[in-house]
């Protein structure tokens, strides 16, 4: 299970999972049996994983203002610092996933434009007890929107700013799998085994997906020995309350 953290928030157990992918991505899992955890700085966000302006602002401001001779040994921490939290990105590794009850339409246009995008289904517990690689310490929490220009922090904590994005990314409503320590300036990401019948409650294809790809995907899952249904999202289907045919006479 995930290891708990006192800055991170992690949802009811039952709650929802969905990780909108490609094909590749969807062989890759099936193949390693592995989810891949992204370095933070890797990801297209440049904000990611760094702290908010604020306490950068703060830092400089009480370096500058301090009378000599201590003025610039704090000016030259204050230029440590903020080297080290934009480094300290290349330590995080992050699985990301859409927290919802349902199917998303706007995760499809973003991840999945082609019509043969995938979504893989979970919960939060099926994730946090699909891990079975023993090194890894796995934390997760839902992401924080903030505003990084006015946001003040509580605390001085990597594994919280793991968990920040700005606002105009809210409807993306992200929990996050967590991992410091893995990864490095020449690393990546780092996979981590998971016992796929045990994360994949379900797999659902675009709503736009051509009958042919959903026998392939369907064809894929079987061959790898995946037991978990295959389905075409029904997001774009007509309304069964519409159709006469079935209204009785």
């Amino acid at each position: 299970m995930f290891e708990t953290h006192p800055n991170l928030s992690v949802p009811d157990a039952a709650t929802e999972l969905w990780r909108y992918i490609d094909l590749s991505k969807l062989l890759s899992l099936l193949e390693r049996r592995a989810l891949w955890f992204a370095r933070l700085d890797t990801l297209n966000d440049p904000y990611e994983g760094l702290p908010p302006r604020t306490l950068i602002d703060d830092m400089w401001s009480s370096a500058s203002s301090a009378a000599e001779p201590d003025r610039q040994d704090r000016i030259a921490t204050a230029r440590h610092n903020t080297r080290a939290f934009s480094m300290g990105r290349e330590a995080v590794a992050v699985s990301c996933w859409h927290a919802s009850p349902v199917e998303s339409a706007a995760m499809w246009s973003l991840y999945a434009r082609s019509g043969e995008g995938i979504a893989i289904r979970s919960t939060v517990e099926r994730l946090g007890q699909s891990f079975i690689q023993p090194y890894a310490k796995v934390h997760a929490g839902m992401v924080r929107y903030i505003d990084y220009e006015s946001h003040r922090l509580e605390s001085i904590n990597l594994m919280e700013w793991a968990t920040f994005k700005r606002a105009s990314f809210a409807h993306e409503r992200e929990f996050r799998a967590i991992i410091i320590g893995e990864t490095g300036q020449n690393v990546e990401g780092v996979t981590v085994k998971v016992d796929l019948d045990t994360l994949v409650s379900g797999i659902v294809l675009s709503p736009e997906a051509a009958p042919w790809w959903v026998a392939l995907i369907r064809d894929v899952c079987a061959r790898f020995a995946l037991n978990a249904s295959v389905e075409q999202s029904g997001l774009l289907r007509t309304p069964a309350y519409m159709n006469l045919v079935e209204r009785p006479r």
